[in-house]
């Protein structure tokens, strides 16, 4: 019975490939790195989120949907300097979703209360479980490489 226990909680455990965290916060839009960002990828106004993609991708097939509409559809690479791979700016007004099409398909769903609420969207790859992603939610641009 014990056996069977320790078995369940490591099946249970492993079965989500996807962690999502929020990171506390307020959003400082006139904050020298966040101010440069949403001025050049237009993405100041309150309707707006920015998807970015960190960590982990090397040629992965990606699509991003807001609502119905596919907004972004290639593959992407971590550049190995910056750590990042893409940033891509969706409505926040409705659910979106980031689909990663290489290998075994995963949906990240991304809730319009969440989008809402922060203004980043973060999605790394782990490097060492390939079938492992960390979606965060924040309102602070991260320092990267």
């Amino acid at each position: 019975m014990k056996q069977l226990c320790i078995l369940l909680i490591f099946i249970l455990s492993s079965c989500g490939n996807i962690k999502t965290t929020y990171v506390k916060g307020e959003l400082d839009q006139n904050h020298y790195g966040e101010k440069q960002i949403f001025e050049k990828f237009n993405a100041g106004s309150n309707d707006k989120s920015v998807i970015v993609l960190t960590s982990g991708f090397e040629n992965d097939s990606i699509r991003i949907l807001s609502g119905k509409n596919i907004v972004f559809k290639e593959s992407v690479t971590t550049n190995e300097s910056t750590g990042l791979a893409i940033f891509n700016v969706i409505s926040n007004e409705e659910k979106a979703e980031v689909e990663i099409l290489t290998g075994n398909l995963v949906k990240i769903s991304l809730k319009q209360n969440d989008l809402k609420k922060y203004k980043l969207i973060y999605i790394s790859k782990s490097v060492f479980k390939k079938d492992k992603y960390k979606l965060e939610y924040s309102n602070k641009w991260k320092q990267f490489r």
